[in-house]
Protein backbone atom coordinates (compact mmCIF):
# COMPACT_ATOMS: atom_id res chain seq x y z
CA UNK A 1 0.00 0.00 0.00
CA UNK A 2 0.82 3.26 -0.67
CA UNK A 3 1.62 6.03 1.97
CA UNK A 4 -0.54 8.21 -0.24
CA UNK A 5 -3.45 5.77 -0.16
CA UNK A 6 -6.18 6.52 2.11
CA UNK A 7 -6.08 4.00 4.83
CA UNK A 8 -9.26 2.03 6.90
CA UNK A 9 -7.87 1.21 10.01
CA UNK A 10 -10.34 -0.32 12.69
CA UNK A 11 -11.64 1.58 15.16
CA UNK A 12 -9.19 -0.22 17.66
CA UNK A 13 -6.06 0.74 14.89
CA UNK A 14 -7.29 4.55 15.09
CA UNK A 15 -7.63 4.59 18.55
CA UNK A 16 -3.73 3.17 19.04
CA UNK A 17 -2.56 5.66 16.59
CA UNK A 18 -4.13 8.46 18.01
CA UNK A 19 -2.40 7.25 21.29
CA UNK A 20 0.78 6.74 19.79
CA UNK A 21 0.69 10.40 17.90
CA UNK A 22 0.24 11.79 21.29
CA UNK A 23 2.96 10.19 23.23
CA UNK A 24 5.03 11.00 20.34
CA UNK A 25 4.09 14.78 21.03
CA UNK A 26 4.23 14.50 24.53
CA UNK A 27 7.92 13.71 24.28
CA UNK A 28 8.38 16.13 21.67
CA UNK A 29 7.40 18.67 23.66
CA UNK A 30 8.53 17.89 26.78
CA UNK A 31 12.42 17.26 24.77
CA UNK A 32 11.83 21.32 23.37
CA UNK A 33 10.82 22.22 27.25
CA UNK A 34 7.17 23.21 26.47
CA UNK A 35 6.25 21.23 28.73
CA UNK A 36 7.22 20.60 32.30
CA UNK A 37 9.90 17.35 32.18
CA UNK A 38 7.50 15.32 34.18
CA UNK A 39 3.70 14.44 34.28
CA UNK A 40 0.78 15.88 36.80
CA UNK A 41 1.38 12.76 39.86
CA UNK A 42 -1.74 10.49 39.65
CA UNK A 43 -2.15 11.34 43.74
CA UNK A 44 -2.90 14.68 43.44
CA UNK A 45 -5.91 13.38 40.65
CA UNK A 46 -7.28 10.97 43.37
CA UNK A 47 -6.87 14.08 46.04
CA UNK A 48 -9.12 16.43 44.28
CA UNK A 49 -11.77 13.51 43.52
CA UNK A 50 -11.96 13.54 47.77
CA UNK A 51 -12.89 16.81 47.75
CA UNK A 52 -15.02 16.67 45.02
CA UNK A 53 -13.07 19.07 42.50
CA UNK A 54 -12.59 19.23 39.18
CA UNK A 55 -9.41 19.24 37.83
CA UNK A 56 -8.40 22.47 36.20
CA UNK A 57 -5.26 24.12 34.60
CA UNK A 58 -4.49 25.74 37.94
CA UNK A 59 -4.25 22.54 39.57
CA UNK A 60 -1.91 21.21 37.02
CA UNK A 61 0.81 24.17 35.72
CA UNK A 62 2.54 23.10 32.77
CA UNK A 63 2.31 19.57 33.64
CA UNK A 64 0.56 16.78 31.39
CA UNK A 65 -1.71 14.11 32.81
CA UNK A 66 -0.83 10.82 31.62
CA UNK A 67 -2.68 7.81 33.57
CA UNK A 68 -2.11 4.51 32.46
CA UNK A 69 -4.90 1.96 32.03
CA UNK A 70 -4.08 0.36 35.66
CA UNK A 71 -3.84 3.81 37.47
CA UNK A 72 -7.19 4.83 35.42
CA UNK A 73 -8.50 1.92 36.69
CA UNK A 74 -8.11 2.41 40.59
CA UNK A 75 -8.91 6.17 39.91
CA UNK A 76 -12.60 4.61 38.68
CA UNK A 77 -13.23 7.92 36.80
CA UNK A 78 -11.20 11.40 36.57
CA UNK A 79 -13.12 14.96 36.42
CA UNK A 80 -12.04 17.44 34.88
CA UNK A 81 -12.59 21.21 33.61
CA UNK A 82 -12.42 21.44 28.92
CA UNK A 83 -10.81 24.70 27.75
CA UNK A 84 -14.05 25.37 26.74
CA UNK A 85 -15.65 25.58 30.57
CA UNK A 86 -16.82 22.14 30.33
CA UNK A 87 -17.23 19.58 33.10
CA UNK A 88 -15.90 16.43 31.50
CA UNK A 89 -16.36 13.32 33.21
CA UNK A 90 -14.55 10.07 31.80
CA UNK A 91 -15.45 6.22 33.73
CA UNK A 92 -12.48 3.94 33.24
CA UNK A 93 -14.68 1.83 31.57
CA UNK A 94 -14.63 4.58 28.53
CA UNK A 95 -11.09 4.70 28.79
CA UNK A 96 -8.67 2.42 26.48
CA UNK A 97 -7.30 -0.23 27.81
CA UNK A 98 -3.81 -0.84 26.26
CA UNK A 99 -2.64 3.14 25.94
CA UNK A 100 -2.58 5.27 28.59
CA UNK A 101 -4.55 8.11 28.99
CA UNK A 102 -3.03 12.10 28.03
CA UNK A 103 -4.46 15.11 28.99
CA UNK A 104 -1.82 18.17 28.30
CA UNK A 105 -2.63 21.41 29.75
CA UNK A 106 -4.03 23.72 27.15
CA UNK A 107 -6.84 21.00 27.06
CA UNK A 108 -7.60 22.14 30.68
CA UNK A 109 -9.95 25.49 31.42
CA UNK A 110 -10.35 27.33 35.13
CA UNK A 111 -14.24 27.57 35.73
CA UNK A 112 -17.27 25.69 34.51
CA UNK A 113 -19.11 27.83 31.88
Amino acid sequence: MKESEPQNLSPEEKRAQIAEQKIQELARRKEAGELEPYDYEVINIWYLQRMDRSITRKDVGNHAIIISPEEFERLGYIEYIRSSGEIIVIDSDDVDKNHPFIIFPEELGEKQS
